[in-house]
């Protein structure tokens, strides 16, 4: 255990506890999934008039004209339900879905799990212009005759973990999918394990090419037998280790710092060479690892 409210454990490709100045971006593909319905195929019309058509608008207390067009009497073939319906000249009602999903790495949809919570933002004529959903696919459905771009906000339990899309809801087709690129920065070790469920992460490629790189080269050092030294160190000497991985590490270095949690964490595998060959020298000489 680490003082001052942080904690230090080890895995077998990395050390945690807390430090700063990290950057890792995998890269997530999502992909919005709208469904455009008539919602007519079932009714048949019983009464049909022209006329102008208003919107009460309850902040100001005054109705506003939207426009010109039928007001139509619809009755459902099943049910015999009547339904009103408003249609402005040219702009039909309609009602549109869009659903939020990952894309993995063979463009199969999953469960966008790696966000807990969808914001969005619509044209400010809806009666409830921002719209939150908390469960995946994030599904949001509403009705009207326009056509508009919509912010959506996705948000992750990382701190500042929040991703800003924009999307253009059209009619012109009954389904359509827009892909977007996201990047998650310096992601928790549990984010991580969430975004590994649809392919492997950067990182991982990149640790892949490093340990086969280092198979091929002779070293005098063991990243497995580092990884097995760290956990039986003590406490200063565990802060010994942050401080040199601090103070020795490069561009490369993947670190990262979850302040909340009093974790820090660094890939073993990104380590600059001096760097482990200081950690191998100094973990031989606490006598928890041999040569």
């Amino acid at each position: 255990m680490i003082g001052a409210g942080g904690s230090l454990g080890c895995y077998r490709d990395r050390v945690v506890g807390f430090l700063h100045d990290v950057h890792f971006e995998p890269v997530i593909h999502l992909t919005e999934k709208v469904e455009v319905k008539t919602n007519e195929e079932e009714e048949e019309q019983i009464f049909k008039m022209r006329a102008k058509l208003f919107k009460y608008v309850a902040d100001t207390r005054e109705w506003k004209e939207r426009g010109t067009g039928d007001v139509r009497l619809l009755k459902h073939r099943t049910t015999g339900k009547m339904i009103v319906e408003r249609k402005i000249k040219g702009f039909p009602m309609k009602e549109w879905t869009v659903e939020i999903y990952i894309l993995d790495q063979d463009g199969k949809e999953k469960p966008a799990r790696c966000f807990t919570k969808a914001v969005y933002h619509l044209h400010p004529s809806f009666a409830n212009p921002t719209q939150t959903f908390m469960e995946p696919p994030f599904r949001c459905t509403n009705e009207g005759w326009g056509e508009f771009e919509m912010v959506i906000d996705l948000f992750t339990t990382e701190k500042g973990g929040k991703q800003t899309i924009l999307h253009d809801l059209n009619f012109q087709a009954p389904q359509y999918e827009v892909v977007h690129t996201v990047s998650f920065k310096n992601p928790s070790q549990a984010l991580q394990a969430i975004l590994r469920e649809t392919g492997p992460l950067p990182s991982d490629e990149e640790r892949k090419l490093k340990k086969g790189a280092d198979g091929k080269k002779k070293k005098s050092w063991d990243v497995d037998k580092i990884a097995d030294g760290l956990v039986k160190l003590g406490e200063d000497d565990l802060l010994h280790v942050i401080q040199l991985v601090h103070d020795h590490k490069d561009d490369n270095t993947y670190i990262q710092n979850n302040m909340d949690q009093g974790e820090f964490s660094v890939d073993l595998y990104t380590l600059p060479d001096p760097l482990l060959k200081m950690l191998w020298d100094f973990l031989i000489k606490q006598g928890v690892i041999s040569a």
